[in-house]
């Protein structure tokens, strides 16, 4: 929509305190047309090309930044719009120079987290005496590693962070192998200043050294069968060698399928549930 802006000339100021300096401007700003609906002319008022945006500095002096923007009835399509800038030692310091070239901020914690667990830390399945999956699971203790970046970068790729969140490393990271490394956090936050718009970027990394791979015994209560009859591989019901009605509780297949015998070493199915993607692009190792 079209609109009318001038500014009253009268009503700007600009004064300075031992707390830093302000302004102010006041533009007066016309509709051309009613806005449909009537609740959208401030906005539209507010929007004017003329008037100045959050940020945005003040004509006369660069670390003068607009702090607000307010516009206020006063008739059916005309708005008085006040424009209100700032500066001091606060609004200095998230102002800096040059945002870019800071160093980033790189923190590393520790992350605890409880979860099941089908095998110890020798990587021996948790069954009990006779061979029997312990039930319900126990849950154990993670303490994963993480590595926090924060940094000013030029722009910020949405589509980039939806690709990578979530990922596992595919090379070496920080010297730690391919599938040891989750990128748990890619965010970024806009950020403006009188000269520049850069964004904040956060990332965090969180180091599992057993690997993000998910191990389960291989267990069921079916299982293949070789039909001699038609010479084909069928699925049945897992019969109970005592009673020969099918078993209730999971028994151990053999990794192709077919049931286990008393006595073999437990399969372990392992699935990645998580994309792989390099970390070295993304430049995080300091």
């Amino acid at each position: 929509m079209a609109t009318n802006v001038t500014e009253d000339w009268e009503r700007m100021s600009y004064s300075v305190t031992v707390e830093g300096r302000e302004a102010l401007r006041v533009f007066q700003v016309e509709l051309t047309e009613p806005a449909d609906p009537p609740c959208k002319a401030p906005y539209l008022a507010v929007m004017a090309p003329e008037i100045p945006r959050l940020g945005q500095a003040h004509p006369a002096d660069v670390w003068l930044g607009v702090v607000s923007v307010i516009p206020t009835s006063r008739g059916p399509r005309l708005y008085e719009v006040t424009v209100r800038y700032q500066t001091g030692n606060m609004i200095r310091r998230e102002y800096p120079d040059d945002p870019l070239s800071e160093e980033p901020e790189i923190a590393w914690d520790f992350a605890t987290s409880h979860e099941m667990m089908y095998t110890d830390a020798n990587d021996t399945l948790l069954c009990n005496s006779a061979g029997d999956m312990i039930d319900p699971p126990i849950v154990g203790e993670f303490n994963d590693l993480i590595l926090r970046v924060v940094r000013n970068e030029a722009s910020f790729n949405p589509v980039t962070a939806y690709q990578y969140k979530g990922s596992v490393n595919s090379d070496l990271f920080y010297g730690i192998a391919a599938g040891q490394c989750r990128l748990t956090t890619f965010s970024g936050q806009q950020m403006v200043t009188p000269s520049l718009t850069y964004w904040k970027v956060t990332y965090e990394v969180q180091f599992r050294f057993d690997g993000w791979k998910l191990l389960v015994p291989d267990m069921g209560l079916r299982a293949k069968r070789y039909n001699t009859t038609t010479q084909t591989y069928e699925v049945i019901n897992i019969p109970d060698p005592a009673t020969g009605n099918p078993i209730v509780s999971p028994w151990y297949l053999n990794g192709n399928g077919f049931v286990g015998s008393v006595g073999d070493p437990v399969v372990t199915l392992e699935f990645n549930l998580y994309r792989s993607m390099p970390f070295g692009p993304l430049g995080l190792q300091y």
